[in-house]
C-alpha cells in the first residue's frame, strides 16, 4: 500500500473565467520557436514546440490553430500512429499522447526526467524515441507503456527513424549513428567519419539514407548504414531536418535556410523561402506538397516542389516590443525597435504607425485618449528621442530633447508636467506639454530605466547597480535611497505614496529580484527569491494582484501584496519586456520577436504558490495519513464544477467533473511528487497541496 502524506498548506480563492490565462495577439497563431512538424495526409498536420507549443492544419498548412497541451516543456517531435492517435515529446520526460486527434492531450507521466529528442511509429504498435545519455525506448503496444533498451551509446541522440519495423537508426552527438535490425533489441554503431552533431535521419527506402547536422555536414549511405559518404552542401551552419520524397529528390532545412536535392545529393541548392528565420524541420506530404517550420513560430508551405513558399503565421510586426500603453479597454499603443503599432479593438488587429530604421523607442505614456508621449534614441543622430501626438496617435511631432542620453522612459505627472530618463543619469523635466526639456541634476551616472510618480510632487527613478531616486519637490531635489541591491532595477510601480514595488535582477547571473516599500521607500525589503530571470516590467491592478515578466518568457504574479510570488506556467519563450493592465481583468504583454500576448480574465489563477501555513477551508481532503484513494469533498455543486489534480509542474494529470458533493480519487497511479488538487465552479477556485510519498 503507498503511503500519503496529505497536509494543507493554503487554499487560493479566486473569480474566474472560462477564456484561457494568455492568448497570442501577435503573431498569429502564436510566436514560440518551432521544433518538428509532421504531416498525417496531405491536409492534417501538426507542429510542436517551446513552452508547450502545439498547433494543427486541417488545409495542408495554409492556416493553423493552437491546440492546449498542458504543458510549458519544450517539445520537440510529433508522431501520428493515423489521424487521431498521436504523440508529442520533450524535455523532463514528457510525453503526450491524444487519441482525438489533438483535442486532448494527456501527460502519461513518464517515470523518468530526461530530455527526449526524437519519437518515431514503424506501425500502429511499435514505436521508438531517443533523448540524451544514448536512451532509446520502445513500445509494442501503441505508446501505452514504454521499455528501455540498451544503446550502448552514452552519447545524446537527437533523430531516430525506422526504415522498416525492425532496422532502424538513430544519430547523435560526436557523430554518432546506430542501427537495429532486430527491433532494438540490439544496436551497433557505424562509421560516420565525423565528429559533428548529427540532427536528423531519413530513409526513403530500405538501403537508401540521409543525416544531417552541425556544420551543415550531410552524409549518405546507398548500402543500409554500412558505408557513409559526406556530400558537398551549400551550407556552413547547422542543418537541423531532412526529408525526402524519394530516393533522388529530398529537402535539408537549418540555421541557412532550406536547400533541396533532385539527384541523390549529389547537388544541393538554396531555395529561397522569404525568410531569414532559422529552420529546424521540414516535411513533404506529397511530390511537391510541404511545409517548413522554425523559429519565431514561422511556417511555410510549398505546392510546387519548392518554387514558392507561402507564409502561414500573421506577423504585424517583428521587432523587439519594449512597452506597451492602453488608453482604455479598447485603445493601446505599443513600441520597440524601429517598430511602433496601434489597436483600436482590443489587440485583435494591430496596424503600424510609422517606422523610421534609426530609432529605438523603449517608452509611451498617454495623459488621456488624444495626448501621449514617446521616449528613446535615434541611433543616426546619436540623441535622445522624445516624440508627442494630439490627436490619437494619428500624427507625432518631435521635441527637442537636448540631449544625447539613451532615453529609457516616460512618464507625466499631470497634463503638463513629465519627466524623461535615461542613460548616464539623465533626468529631464517639462512643465509645458513637451515644449521645453529641462535637465536636472540626479546626482548619479547610473543608467536610469523607469520613473513613476505617485503623487504631483513624490517621484521615483531607478536603474542600474541598484540605483532608487527619489524627489519630494517635483524633481528640483533628488536623493539616493538605500535599495539593499547591487542588481539592475528595470521597473518601478507604486500603489499610492507609501506602497511601491521594482522589480529587477541581472541577465547574466541570471537572477530575478523584487523589492517592496510601505513607507515610501525608507525601507525596502526583498520580496521574492529563486526566480531565475532578469524581471523587466512590474505592474499591479490593485492592493494585492501584481505582475512582473522579464527574461526567457518569465512570468510572476501575487495575490496577496508580494508576500508570495508564483512563477506562471510559460506562454511565450521570447523575452518579455513590459506589462500593462488596463482594468483587473484585462492585460497585456508585449517583448522580443513582436510578441503580445492578452488576458481577459486577470491572468488566471495561481497554483504554483509556496507557504507554510495551516489554513482550514471549505474543501477538504481525507483520509489522513495514508491510503489509496482520497475522497474530496466540496460544501455544494454548481453547474460546471471541475477538479484537476495538478503535478508541480504545472501539468494536469487528472480532470473530472464534480457532480457530488464528495467524490472519491483513485491516487495510487501516481508517481512519488508533490500535487494540486484543484476544484473550481463558476464562483471561485480552490486548491489544496497533497504530498505523495
Amino acid at each position: 500500500m503507498r503511503r500519503f502524506n496529505l497536509f494543507f498548506l493554503f487554499i487560493v480563492v479566486v473569480y474566474i473565467s472560462n477564456a484561457q490565462d494568455w492568448q497570442w495577439m501577435n503573431p498569429l497563431p502564436q510566436g514560440n520557436a518551432l521544433n518538428c512538424v509532421k504531416f498525417v495526409n496531405p491536409d492534417i498536420g501538426y507542429a510542436v514546440g517551446d513552452c508547450g507549443t502545439i498547433v494543427k492544419t486541417i488545409n495542408g498548412g495554409q492556416s493553423w490553430t493552437s491546440q492546449t497541451s498542458g504543458t510549458s516543456y519544450t517539445l520537440h517531435s510529433v508522431a501520428f500512429i493515423d489521424k487521431n492517435i498521436g504523440f508529442a515529446v520533450g524535455d523532463h520526460g514528457t510525453i503526450l499522447r491524444t487519441t482525438d486527434g489533438g483535442t486532448h492531450w494527456i501527460n502519461q507521466n513518464f517515470s523518468l526526467n530526461l530530455t527526449i529528442r526524437s519519437i518515431f511509429f514503424a506501425n500502429q504498435n511499435i514505436g521508438y524515441f531517443v533523448g540524451v545519455v544514448g536512451q532509446i525506448f520502445k513500445t509494442t503496444n501503441g505508446g501505452h507503456t514504454w521499455i528501455s533498451m540498451t544503446s550502448g551509446s552514452f552519447e545524446s541522440l537527437f533523430s531516430v527513424y525506422f526504415s522498416s519495423p525492425t532496422t532502424g537508426y538513430a544519430v547523435g552527438l560526436s557523430g554518432t549513428i546506430l542501427k537495429t535490425i532486430n527491433g532494438g533489441a540490439a544496436w551497433t554503431t557505424q562509421i560516420s567519419g565525423t565528429t559533428n552533431g548529427l540532427y536528423s535521419v531519413f530513409f526513403p527506402d530500405i538501403l537508401t539514407g540521409y543525416i544531417v547536422g552541425y556544420n551543415g555536414i550531410i552524409l549518405k549511405t546507398s548500402d543500409g548504414g554500412s558505408n557513409w559518404t559526406p556530400q558537398a552542401s551549400p551550407s556552413t551552419n547547422s542543418l537541423r531536418s531532412v526529408h525526402f520524397i524519394d530516393t533522388n529528390s529530398g529537402y535539408a532545412v537549418g540555421y541557412d535556410g532550406a536547400i533541396k536535392t533532385t539527384n541523390g545529393g549529389l547537388n544541393w541548392t538554396l531555395q529561397n523561402t522569404g525568410t531569414i528565420t532559422s529552420l529546424t524541420s521540414v516535411y513533404f506530404s506529397a511530390a511537391d506538397t510541404g511545409c517548413i517550420a522554425g523559429h519565431g513560430g514561422k511556417i511555410f508551405t510549398t505546392t510546387d516542389g519548392g518554387l514558392n513558399w507561402i507564409s502561414s503565421t500573421n506577423y504585424v510586426t517583428s521587432a523587439f516590443l519594449k512597452s506597451v500603453f492602453f488608453i482604455n479597454g479598447h485603445t493601446g499603443y505599443s513600441v520597440g525597435w524601429n517598430s511602433f503599432v496601434k489597436t483600436t479593438d482590443g489587440g485583435l488587429n494591430w496596424s503600424v504607425l510609422f517606422f523610421e530604421s534609426s530609432n529605438i523607442l523603449n517608452s509611451i505614456f498617454f495623459i488621456d485618449s488624444l495626448t501621449g508621449y514617446i521616449a528613446g534614441y535615434n541611433t543616426a543622430t546619436s540623441s535622445g528621442v522624445i516624440m508627442k501626438t494630439t490627436n490619437g496617435g494619428i500624427s507625432w511631432t518631435s521635441q527637442v530633447s537636448g540631449t544625447t542620453s539613451d532615453l529609457r522612459a516616460v512618464y507625466f505627472s499631470d497634463t503638463n508636467t513629465g519627466y524623461c530618463t535615461g542613460t548616464n543619469g539623465r533626468i529631464l523635466k517639462t512643465t509645458d506639454g513637451g515644449t521645453h526639456w529641462t535637465t536636472q541634476t540626479s546626482g548619479t551616472y547610473a543608467y536610469l530605466h523607469s520613473i513613476t510618480f505617485p503623487d504631483i510632487n513624490t517621484g521615483y527613478a531607478i536603474g542600474t547597480s541598484g540605483t532608487i531616486l527619489k524627489t519630494y519637490d517635483g524633481g528640483t531635489n533628488w536623493i539616493k535611497l538605500a535599495s539593499g541591491t547591487f542588481y539592475g532595477l528595470y521597473s518601478a510601480f507604486f500603489i499610492d505614496s507609501d506602497t511601491g514595488y521594482v522589480a529587477g535582477g541581472s541577465e547574466y547571473d541570471p537572477i530575478g529580484i523584487i523589492l517592496k516599500t510601505t513607507d515610501g521607500g525608507n525601507h525596502w525589503t526583498l520580496q521574492s527569491s529563486g526566480i531565475y530571470r532578469l524581471l523587466s516590467s512590474i505592474y499591479f491592478t490593485n492592493s494585492n494582484t501584481g505582475f512582473a515578466v522579464g527574461d526567457d518568457g518569465i512570468m510572476v504574479k501575487t495575490s496577496d501584496g508580494g508576500t508570495n510570488w508564483s512563477i506562471q506556467p510559460s506562454v511565450a519563450s521570447y523575452d518579455l519586456r513590459s506589462v500593462y493592465f488596463p482594468d483587473q481583468d484585462t492585460g497585456y504583454i508585449v517583448g522580443a520577436g513582436g510578441t503580445i500576448l492578452k488576458t481577459i480574465n486577470g491572468g488566471g489563477c495561481t497554483v504554483g504558490i509556496t507557504g507554510n501555513s495551516e489554513i482550514s477551508g471549505s474543501l477538504k481532503i481525507y483520509p489522513i495519513p495514508y491510503c489509496e484513494e482520497i475522497t474530496v469533498e466540496v460544501p455544494d455543486i454548481l453547474h460546471n464544477s471541475k477538479l484537476s489534480i495538478i503535478n508541480i509542474h504545472g501539468q494536469n494529470v487528472l480532470d473530472r467533473e464534480l457532480t457530488e458533493i464528495k467524490t472519491k480519487i483513485h491516487v495510487d497511479i501516481l508517481p512519488a511528487g508533490v500535487y494540486f488538487v484543484r476544484v473550481a465552479d463558476e464562483r471561485m477556485v480552490q486548491v489544496r497541496k497533497i504530498l505523495k510519498e
